[in-house]
């Protein structure tokens, strides 16, 4: 799908904590993926994405996420009034490292994508190979008092 210029945002660590969940990953990952509720949005994020995407900034959300838990994520974004545009999970059985599926994932958005937004080193790196130049995480907005 072509989107005009965009941001991407990561889910996990960036739009919500995963502290409550986070031992649960490895040894319980349906838990981990379909429990959300236990763990607490991340506010400073999500009111810079709202404001991105009220200045016509398209959304697009990279998860590592199997996508059988899709459909999950898509309700947890609605009912936490978060608005995007695009929503990209790995493919079901997919075991790849979430860096090299998130890149693959992003490639198709590199030359409108704006800023990247994500917790983890290792996908910020991804990101930052395949050419996005703005790579962050979460930190930076804390940084500037958003």
């Amino acid at each position: 799908m072509p989107v005009s210029q965009c941001a991407i945002f990561d889910i996990d660590g960036t739009l919500i904590e995963d502290v409550n969940r986070k031992k649960y990953k490895k040894t319980n990952r349906d838990f981990f993926h379909t429990n959300a509720e236990i763990d607490s949005v991340i506010l400073y994020n999500i009111a810079v994405l709202k404001v991105l995407k009220k200045c016509g900034i398209s959304i697009v959300l990279i998860s590592g996420k199997d996508a059988k838990y899709k459909s999950y994520w898509e309700n947890w974004l609605k009912e936490n009034f978060i608005p995007y545009d695009l929503f990209l999970t790995r493919k079901k059985g997919d075991t790849r490292e979430t860096s090299i599926v998130k890149a693959e994932l992003a490639m198709p958005y590199v030359d409108n994508c704006m800023i990247a937004v994500d917790d983890r080193e290792d996908a910020r790196k991804a990101y930052s190979s395949i050419g996005i130049e703005n790579v962050v995480s979460e930190l930076f907005f804390k940084d500037i008092g958003a």
